[in-house]
């Protein structure tokens, strides 16, 4: 399994499992273990709280905001002072546990905000789409999964390996970025259109339509390769013909940084 530990994590280590590093001035009590459903159905009930919520972390707007996800439920990540944005961003994709202060986003009171919450970052102005439960998070843990702490769905190699894949089947898949093919993964002449792109997934690659890799706050340059040091999480409909798949791009979200042996050129 890959391991995450994380430099702004090694002051939390040290402190016992069951107490929570808390803000500088903070009186936001003993962390409360709290299930993503129900802080998102009723994050008024948490107001203030500091809590422990586990989840699959996301970038939302890069690099400032993140969201936590699980089976729908979504609340969005605030870095708290001291978290290095860049350190989520390597989180993201994978499932983690956040421990932090829940607050409403809404009503957007800056003012109010600096006279409540003297030791937490400001929260954000609401956009449409974004959950109203937020964390400010002041420690953040990868953890073990069912799938062995791998990220949360289809893997591209599964698909294109099973051979299953029926043309029109919508998939969501995380990979690397690889640009306009610019390592050859795939062959020159498979290419449909000239906006398209690579994803890919260890041996597997894929070309990527429909959608630009881009996103509020975040875009990747197909003819860079020093790009290629991302991941993209893709959710489209699939057609394999012969050996190669293409993926008709509904949504793409990036994914967090690669290890440094994926996205790395050849010599």
């Amino acid at each position: 399994m890959r391991s995450l530990v994380l430099p702004l994590l090694l002051a939390a280590a040290q402190v016992p499992s069951d107490v929570a590093p808390r803000p500088t001035g903070s009186r936001y009590g003993s962390t409360k273990p709290v299930d993503l459903a129900t802080l998102a159905a009723t994050p008024e009930v948490f107001e203030s709280d500091n809590v422990q919520v586990r989840g699959t972390l996301k970038v939302l707007v890069y690099p400032r905001y993140w969201t936590l996800e699980d089976e729908g439920a979504r609340a969005l990540v605030i870095a708290g002072h001291g978290i290095d944005p860049s350190s989520l961003t390597r989180l993201a994709g994978f499932r983690v546990e956040v421990r932090g202060v829940a607050r409403k986003l809404s009503p957007h009171d800056p003012a109010l905000d600096k006279q409540s919450y003297p030791d937490l970052p400001v929260r954000p102005k609401g956009q449409p789409g974004w959950p109203e439960a937020t964390i400010t998070a002041h420690a953040v843990w990868d953890i073990e999964d069912e799938a062995g702490g791998k990220p949360k769905g289809e893997r591209l190699a599964e698909l294109i390996r099973s051979g299953d894949v029926r043309p029109g089947t919508e998939v969501t898949v995380e990979g690397v970025f690889r640009g306009r093919n610019l390592f050859g993964d795939l062959p020159k002449d498979s290419q449909r259109g000239p906006d398209d792109w690579v994803i890919q997934d260890g041996a597997f690659s894929a070309w990527v339509t429909g959608k630009r890799p881009s996103g509020k706050g975040w875009s990747l340059d197909p003819g860079s390769r020093g790009d290629a040091r991302w991941r993209v999480e893709v959710t489209g409909k699939v057609e394999v013909v012969g050996d190669v798949a293409y993926i008709r791009a509904s949504r793409v979200a990036l994914a967090g940084r690669a290890d440094r042996d994926e996205g790395a050129a050849p010599e």
